[in-house]
């Protein structure tokens, strides 16, 4: 279930370049997200830990990126998060990684948000203004990784008024749609309308053949785990990540 999920999200959340190196998978998207950016432990592994571990770093070093582990809850990780603790490696971010089986979802209406199969430059532009993403390169580096996602993709964006005040997306594969990205203009924020976006997400997921929602949220999230939950997502396993 972990391994699968993670090729999904990997799939789902494209990274600019990807690197393999004995079972591991290095990402690289210009310093955009942990995520993007980081040492994934997604299969077997023969040679040395620390050999591995020095490696990886000389790796980041050599783009100008601080080298960053992604580790999940899976047994087989342990080793190389308690090696990495012995080195100094903080750890952050702890998340829980939550699925829903959308047979549990009431076929009544839920599309309170409008929808799109494309990628739009108002999406885009609205969700870079809710999520306060300043950096020029990253609105180049999202809109590349948004549109290198391979598959179908689902779109939300709410509006009150004809404004456009939430946002969300959707990517289905495998049966499975992985939801990201729920952002809401502050100024808007505390309304349900996050739950708009989540709600047309899961539905029009269901109706193009989706059988499971997957997603993730950081831990301390109250507002985020607190919709998620009422929503019957329940969490399946947990990552972090692992820092100098």
């Amino acid at each position: 279930m972990i391994r699968l999920i993670e090729e999904l999200s990997m799939s789902a959340w494209p990274a600019l370049q990807t690197h393999l190196y004995d079972g591991w998978v290095l990402r690289l998207s210009n310093g955009y997200t942990k995520r993007a950016n980081s040492v994934n432990l997604l299969y077997d592994a023969k040679i040395d830990i620390n050999t591995k571990i020095k490696y990886c770093e000389g790796f980041y070093a050599q783009v100008g990126l601080p080298v960053v582990f992604k580790i999940t809850s899976d047994q087989n990780a342990f080793a190389v998060d308690e090696r990495l603790q012995e080195l100094g490696y903080i750890k952050t971010d702890e998340t829980s990684v939550q699925t829903l089986n959308l047979s549990t979802v009431k076929s009544e209406n839920h599309l309170k948000s409008d929808v799109n199969i494309h990628l739009t430059q108002e999406w885009l532009d609205g969700y870079i203004k809710s999520s306060k993403i300043e950096k020029a390169i990253y609105k180049d580096t999202l809109k590349l990784m948004l549109s290198n996602i391979v598959g179908k993709c689902i779109f939300a964006t709410h509006r009150i008024d004809g404004k456009a005040v939430g946002y969300g997306y959707g990517v289905m594969d495998n049966g499975y749609v992985g939801i990201f990205d729920i952002y809401v203009e502050e100024s808007f924020r505390g309304n349900g309308y996050g739950k708009a976006v989540m709600e047309t997400l899961i539905y029009s997921a269901k109706q193009l053949g989706a059988n499971k929602a997957y997603l993730q949220v950081v831990l301390g999230n109250s507002a985020a785990e607190n919709l998620y939950s009422k929503l019957g997502f329940k969490e399946k396993y947990r990552y972090w990540y692992r820092k100098l």
